[in-house]
């Protein structure tokens, strides 16, 4: 597995420049956008962690311990 942490490659000619490699990669295909596991509830936050140790999710692992404010929930 490898990642990409934009200040490894700070000698770039710029982070707007690193931004947009990043993203031309990401329309391409080169770089795959991985899903979101979303796990609501505080009581379920260690089945949602032995889950990550188990390799049941794929990408990133979120707890939701409130509903956020706003227009972005679902």
């Amino acid at each position: 597995m490898r990642g990409i942490f934009v200040l490894d490659h700070y000698d770039h000619e710029s982070l707007t420049t690193a931004a947009k490699d990043i993203h031309e990669w990401m329309e391409e295909g080169k770089l795959p956008v991985l899903p979101v596991t979303l796990t609501k509830g505080i009581d379920s936050a260690v089945d949602c962690l032995i889950g990550q140790w188990k390799g049941d999710n794929l990408g990133k692992a979120l707890i939701e311990v409130a509903t956020p404010p706003g227009p972005y929930h679902d």
